[in-house]
């Protein structure tokens, strides 16, 4: 038992804290209905569905003051699920404390473990999910939610049941946990529990080969390979997630004898390998299922790079090496996939789409040096292609870059925009009875590159009819009567970086030190936006602090230089009793409470008049002075 405030300074404090709730009218959160989960346990108050799970903590009962008896944890992919039951805890909140990097050098230093998160919950009151950032900043979005148990057992003053979303707490494998009341006890008394979400085994350390620590694995455990040679043909048949030390000089080889890697379960990923040499009509890597990731591979000397079985579905094939293969991506019948970022080349054909595929977006791939086809479509629909370079293929002379063949009423509402297609002698081979394929995405978006497009551009508009060029050819590029181009481009296309996602403004709040009794009428806040942008192109009206609290129109605003740097800035203000309100509401007013002080970051988003957004912090010190009849009883 560790006491760290005598009762009568506990029951002062608390009763302080409500007389502040009221006198700020503050309303708790309370959760509405309870939500389920696909796994044994229910977030629901009843706790008989932890009935099977072993206890995590069981702590001896020491009969003095508030006291942690038993703690429970549990997990599924999405979520940690909690139990806690404490003897008598009339009135303190409870804490789990977790160290997801696992150091305790960083964080907040409670028994051996450097928390960086906290979870603080007491029934439907508080509920709350806090990040360590030299001091503890509310995860103002947490997915988090908790319940009091609907029949506590005799003995016993509080049990909790609660779920936190691991993503939360960035989505550790494994976490070290410190369960705590706040102005008691700890458990374990000392040192801390370790809970493994997810296994990392490492190959040749744990197992000699990928194929036994996959046959080993659980779901969604993690396999990290060390660089070296596999020889081996691999069926990943868990959801597990399998990474190489290295592309280059981690190889999975499987020494010309059928498919290298075989998937056949659901939302598995496979990254930084060199996975090659599959046998004379195989794979490197086949793809028999949905959700799979194949990120930054090399995958050469086979068949194929990447052969997609029927109906393999939502997969991402992403910034790979695709080269030295007969076919470089190819299968049949497969559907919303994501084929983008790829380096596809120097293969006999580039990617194959068989019959029956539909949905798949093809997107900012490399796509050249084939003996054949960069691309053939086989009676496909509402397929994409955008932004690929379709360059140098039909080596052998006798195809095209792009050939499409249909057989009618199989295939239509396929586009091709914004690709570069260059040097590939016949650009577009049509094959059997057809459809028309859309070749541009309208105007001003534009069409392809043609390499051999001899159009000039002196005219601008949807009909080219204005006068002034717009980087679009003002005649077509027509491949036949019902293929056209109706806006090819004059240059090669390359992709518009994009816009920040918000310009990086300095803020500066005033006060610094702000005392949450005050009954002052603003907090102010002055606005600097870097070189380029005009403080004057504030939409004022768009001015929020930390997202919730909108600047204040009635007050005065005003262009100025406050800080004499020689960089304009916007004064606006915000309601300080509505700031005041937010704060009691969003941080842990007990901690504040003990420790008196504590500094937090206020953030102000907004929008210049063009939509352009801004966001900025600055740090200020929040007080909570204690009333002095208060101090008179117990001068901490």
């Amino acid at each position: 038992m560790k006491e760290t405030f005598p009762g009568i300074v506990l029951m002062l404090l608390l009763l302080f804290t409500s007389m502040l709730t009221l006198a700020f009218n503050i309303q708790p959160v309370k959760p509405t209905t309870p939500i389920t989960y696909p796994t044994t346990i229910v977030v629901d108050g009843n706790l008989t569905d932890w009935a099977e799970i072993v206890p995590a903590i069981v702590d001896e009962h020491e009969n003095v003051g508030d006291d942690i008896d038993r703690c429970w944890l549990a997990h599924n992919a999405t979520y940690i699920f909690i139990r806690f039951d404490n003897y008598y805890a009339s009135s303190e909140l409870e804490i789990v404390y977790f160290d997801t990097d696992r150091n305790n050098a960083s964080g907040y230093l409670v028994n051996d473990i450097g928390a960086d998160y906290k979870y603080v919950f007491e029934g439907s009151f508080y509920n709350n999910l806090y990040k360590w950032n030299g001091t503890w900043i509310r995860v103002s979005e947490a997915d988090i939610y908790s319940v009091n148990a609907l029949e506590v057992t005799p003995g016993y003053r509080d049990q909790f049941e609660a779920r936190v979303n691991l993503r939360d707490i960035s989505n550790p494998a494994k976490v070290d946990i410190v369960f705590a009341l706040e102005f008691g006890d700890v458990a374990p008394d000392a040192g801390h529990l370790t809970y493994t979400i997810r296994n990392v085994i490492t190959v040749p350390d744990d197992f000699l080969t990928i194929q036994e620590a996959i046959n080993a694995a659980n779901s969604g455990d993690i396999i990290y390979v060390r660089a070296g040679k596999y020889y081996e043909n691999l069926v990943v048949n868990k959801t597990v997630s399998i990474f190489g030390e290295a592309m280059k000089t981690t190889i999975i080889d499987g020494n010309e004898t059928g498919d290298v890697v075989e998937v056949t379960a659901c939302n598995v990923t496979i990254s930084d390998f060199t996975i090659r040499n599959g046998g004379s009509t195989y794979a490197s890597v086949r793809l028999f299922t949905s959700g799979i990731n194949i990120l930054g591979n090399n995958l050469t000397g086979s068949w194929c790079g990447v052969w997609l079985e029927h109906n393999s579905d939502y997969n991402l094939i992403a910034n790979n090496t695709i080269m030295g293969n007969l076919n470089g991506i190819a299968g049949e019948m497969w559907h919303n996939n994501k084929i983008t970022c790829n380096d596809i080349k120097s293969n006999g054909m580039g990617i194959w789409m068989g019959p029956y595929s539909q949905n798949n977006v093809i997107s900012f791939n490399n796509i050249s040096f084939h003996w054949s086809e960069g691309i053939m479509v086989m009676q496909s629909s509402n397929n994409t292609f955008e932004g690929n370079n379709i360059i140098d293929n039909n080596r052998g002379g006798y195809w095209a870059g792009i050939t499409i063949g249909f057989q009618k009423g199989f295939s239509s509402g396929n586009k091709f925009f914004h690709n570069n297609i260059a040097n590939s002698g016949k650009q577009v081979e049509l094959q059997g009875e057809w459809e028309p394929t859309m070749w541009d995405n309208g105007y001003p978006s534009g069409g392809n590159y043609w390499s051999d497009y001899a159009g000039v551009d002196l005219y601008k508009g949807p009909y080219q009819n204005e006068t002034g060029s717009d980087g679009i050819g003002d005649t077509p590029y027509i491949i036949d009567k019902n293929n056209i181009d109706h806006y090819p481009l004059m240059s090669p296309w390359t992709p518009t970086p994009p816009k920040p996602a918000a310009v990086i403004a300095t803020i500066d709040i005033q006060p610094q030190a702000l005392n949450l009794r005050s009954r002052g009428k603003w907090i102010t806040a002055y606005i600097e936006l870097p070189e380029g942008y005009d403080v004057g192109d504030i939409n004022v009206s768009s001015i929020m602090l930390n997202g919730t609290i909108p600047v204040n129109l009635k007050a005065p605003t005003a262009i100025g230089d406050y800080d004499d740097d020689a960089v304009p800035d916007l004064m606006v203000k915000f309601d300080r009793a509505k700031v005041i309100n937010y704060l009691l509401d969003n941080v842990d007013v007990a901690q504040l409470l003990e420790e008196r002080f504590m500094t937090i970051t206020l953030t102000i988003t907004g929008k210049l008049n063009d939509g352009t957004q801004f966001r900025g912090s600055d740090n200020i010190k929040i007080i909570m002075p204690m009333p002095r009849w208060l101090w008179k009883i117990y001068p901490i």
